[in-house]
């Protein structure tokens, strides 16, 4: 029998798909990665459009800005990148490039920002984290469609 998934919190909401989905594809994320995918999903889920440029002219645009700025691009980047390969695939197909696209200038933003973190001496392992996982969490993310389609 099919089970509603209602909560409240949305967060809390996309932490239960997110749960699921692991167990679903035989992938387990490091807490703190879950909890990012919650509220990046969360936050994602309220934009009307994704990748509305080529993401390598933003990431190419992104590398010659500085501060918060260039964090807020890159990290954009990599969570549009995670969403794309993750939930619409078809999009890779329709622009005529690999999967792969999405997977190498999302990581190669999260890897940037991990080092940008880094050389701050600010300590966060989430950007290493996603590099490491993108793959797995992009998996994932498409094993989500059957958990909602089939809560």
């Amino acid at each position: 029998m099919s089970k509603l998934i209602i909560h409240a919190n949305p967060q809390a909401m996309w932490y239960q798909i997110i749960s699921e989905a692991q167990y679903h594809t035989d992938v387990k994320l490091p807490l703190e990665l879950e909890y990012y995918l919650a509220l990046m999903l969360n936050e994602m889920s309220k934009e009307p459009s994704l990748l509305a440029e080529p993401v390598a002219e933003r990431y190419l645009v992104a590398q010659h800005n500085s501060g918060c700025l260039q964090q807020t691009q890159l990290k954009r980047i990599g969570d549009e990148c995670l969403i794309i390969a993750g939930l619409f695939p078809q999009r890779a197909e329709h622009r005529h490039v690999d999967i792969g696209y999405y997977h190498d200038i999302g990581k190669t933003a999260y890897h940037r920002l991990h080092h940008i973190f880094k050389a701050q001496q600010i300590a966060t392992n989430t950007y290493k984290q996603l590099v490491k996982y993108f793959e797995s969490i992009s998996r994932m993310i498409q094993a989500m469609h059957h958990v909602v389609a089939y809560s």
